[in-house]
């Protein structure tokens, strides 16, 4: 019995721009400094909170969580922008026929990710999100929480990250790293992930095949 991890941003969506076009509208709106694609690509995959603390470098906590509060605003609307990257959608069609559980495990707040999730149509098995129960990624959090709804699955954590590459191995599980998403091939050699993987054809074969 196998049951696939998947992460969502960079790895299931391309929400690059969606997050980028929310996180400056965000900026300007509080006479702050914007940031390159480039730049905000570095610094996604935390998870909001954090995200925000890279790109605005305040130490008020109070200012901090009213930036954020303003993101979390734009990102509903510019999120709707956003799309489930080809081939997909027949993995998973794939993954289901196969007899495959399908989770989605991301650093987003959990109500802002079953909304996406929904919005981008995406059928899945379960959905784990930060709350203040489940702590964020790499922290093994939500392996464990899949461990304990699927108890005897071999699970696979599939990413796009280097914080992905670090959650499977805080769990001591396999995992397969994309080189597609917000992290380049040179990036993810850095922090150890050898081979990532450069497409979603090549994502499939690789799954079908494990």
């Amino acid at each position: 019995m196998t049951l696939i991890a998947f992460d969502l941003d960079g790895t299931l969506t391309d929400t690059l721009e969606s997050i980028v076009t929310a996180l400056n509208k965000t900026l300007l709106h509080f006479n702050l400094p914007q940031h390159s694609l480039d730049e905000a690509r570095k610094m996604i995959g935390f998870g909001a909170e954090i995200l925000i603390q890279k790109a605005v470098q305040s130490d008020s906590k109070e200012f901090l969580d009213t930036v954020l509060e303003h993101y979390m605003k734009n990102l509903l609307k510019e999120q709707l922008n956003a799309y489930v990257f080809k081939g997909i959608r027949q993995l998973f069609d794939q993954l289901n026929f196969k007899g495959y559980k399908i989770a989605i495990t991301s650093n987003r707040q959990k109500q802002n990710l079953k909304i996406f999730v929904h919005n981008m149509n995406l059928n899945v098995d379960c959905i784990i999100g930060v709350s203040e129960e489940i702590k964020p990624k790499p922290d093994k959090c939500m392996i464990d929480q899949l461990r304990k709804l699927y108890p005897g699955y071999r699970i696979i954590l599939v990413g796009d990250t280097e914080i992905d590459y670090k959650t499977a191995t805080n769990a001591e599980i396999d995992s397969i790293i994309v080189s597609y998403g917000f992290r380049t091939v040179e990036e993810l050699n850095y922090h150890g992930v050898t081979n990532p993987v450069g497409s979603v054809k090549e994502l499939t074969q690789l799954l079908l095949n494990w």
